[in-house]
């Protein structure tokens, strides 16, 4: 864990000059639609016939057809990062894939309601299961904290150990708490869980955003 951990920070220094954005209710809304049903950007439609899942439970991605079908090369290598953090997450963590090829990964909470897991998908969404005791533990911390904090200051205060995994998916240098900190309050109020949406736009950029299990 302590040799994932310094890969991570590593990578979220790499990463430190992309940027993600708070999304505004009705982008939220529309975003949160859009990938609550399963769909694809248009642009990647039809990629993952060129995936295959190896001996070793690994992803292979047939870059070359892809591109010689007629892929954009910016949407081959942004599929092909994905895949790459998914491999090295397959073969550090205790995950497993879907049919559809997204990543799962259990997580050991309490006897709480909701799940406890990260899912992560091929085209840029993942999504951060935490349980109705791990969200309050996550809104004390928060409360606890000024409006603006440092995105290794923010890891700090996510339940371990979604502060390890987490670390690898954001970019960034800071953020603003107190509207995450609305959104988390907000989604927790259901008392089934919460959800931590991170999308990635071009592997540039992100949007982040809480909703309820």
């Amino acid at each position: 864990m302590k040799k994932l951990m310094s890969f991570i920070l590593a990578l979220v220094l790499v990463f430190s000059a992309g940027s993600y954005a708070f999304a505004e209710t009705d982008e939220r809304n529309n975003i949160d639609a859009f990938f609550s049903t399963g769909e694809i950007p248009e642009t990647l439609n039809g990629i993952d016939q060129f995936f295959t899942i190896l001996t070793d439970g690994t992803i292979s991605f047939d870059i070359d057809s892809a591109l010689s079908a007629g892929y954009a090369e910016e949407d081959v290598v942004f599929v092909s990062n994905n895949i790459k953090k998914m491999n090295y997450l397959l073969t550090e963590m205790d995950g497993y894939l879907t049919p559809d090829f997204s990543l799962v990964i259990p997580i050991s909470g309490t006897r709480a309601v909701g799940e406890s897991k990260i899912v992560t998908t091929w085209y840029g969404l993942t999504q951060v299961y935490m349980n109705s005791d791990e969200a309050q533990d996550l809104i004390d911390e928060l409360n606890a904290v000024g409006d603006i904090i440092a995105i290794s200051g923010f890891l700090a205060l996510l339940p371990s150990p979604y502060s390890t995994l987490v670390g690898f998916y954001l970019y960034g240098t800071s953020m603003g708490i107190l509207i995450y900190r609305n959104q988390v309050i907000s989604a927790a109020s259901a008392g089934t869980g919460i959800i931590m949406n991170i999308m990635d736009i071009d592997g540039e950029n992100q949007t982040v955003w809480f909703t309820a299990q």
